[in-house]
């Protein structure tokens, strides 16, 4: 299944991945979900993530992508702006308070937790499962914990090797925090999520690789930028700063807003649904 990894990387050895290995096996990931697939869809904020997934995979088959958020949100108008850019078939549907307080039960149900934060990031994914009619999701998850992209491993500057460990621990926690809702989400609709940066191959050579490529004081993600503009993504494409998917659509905010309308504080509200 997407996103298993078979072993522990041996920290002590670091600085033996490099950008080179972590590009062929992205390309050969990406050609291993796309094969024998006509059609997919692609969750998609205009972000590096799901930007450079989209160059790759829409000379592979047809994509569809899909952006769900409000109308003042970064990511309603930046979805759209970097899909015009790179020429990309988009589906934005608009968050509004009525969608999020109907599907909120029903996303905790699918996903068997009343956890505000997970909550906030799958309400995307369930308003855009509901649009779409393809019967394959790709997603760009995991490259925040593979390449420092949290203000966690911020924080933990200059200790690198910090950061090494933490992108690890990170990494090895992605199923019971991320997985397992997003696949609960999928199924739920009947789709299948595909996860190109979980690939193994690609997850060992990415924790291979020293953080100090990944993350200084100005930017994170770094080598994952860095091989986005050599495969031909536009550099203000690859370098823009993106909100976690909560933030960055404002479901968090809409959740927020039904919490104090109904006069209960956020984790109280999500608890009652």
């Amino acid at each position: 299944m997407d996103g298993e990894w078979a072993r522990e990387p041996d920290i002590a050895k670091r600085s033996n991945g490099t950008k080179e290995k972590l590009k062929k096996l992205l390309l050969a990931s990406v050609d291993k979900r796309a094969k024998g697939l006509s059609e997919a869809a692609l969750l998609f904020s205009g972000g590096v993530d799901s930007s450079l997934l989209a160059l790759l995979l829409k000379d592979r088959l047809q994509l569809h992508c899909y952006c769900a958020a409000t109308k003042s949100s970064h990511d309603w108008q930046h979805s759209r702006d970097v899909a015009d850019e790179l020429g990309l078939e988009l589906t934005r549907i608009e968050l509004t308070k009525d969608i999020v307080e109907s599907a909120l039960p029903k996303i905790a149900m699918a996903i068997g937790s009343h956890n505000i934060m997970k909550l906030g990031v799958a309400l995307p994914l369930w308003v855009c499962c509901g649009q779409m009619e393809e019967s394959h999701v790709f997603f760009g998850m995991g490259t925040e914990e593979l390449f420092a992209g949290y203000q966690r491993h911020r924080r933990l500057l200059p200790d690198y090797r910090a950061i090494d460990r933490e992108c690890w621990r990170g990494v090895m926690g992605a199923w019971e925090r991320d997985l397992s809702r997003d696949i609960g989400v999928c199924k739920a609709w009947g789709r299948e999520a595909l996860f190109p940066y979980l690939d193994k191959a690609f997850v060992e050579e990415a924790l291979a690789i020293p953080s100090e490529q990944k993350i200084n004081s100005e930017n994170n993600k770094l080598v994952l930028r860095e091989i986005a503009v050599e495969l031909g993504l536009p550099e203000e494409i690859a370098f823009h700063p993106k909100k976690s998917a909560q933030y960055g659509s404002h479901a968090d905010k809409l959740i927020r807003k039904l919490a104090k309308e109904k006069g209960m504080r956020p984790e109280e509200y999500v608890k009652s649904l």
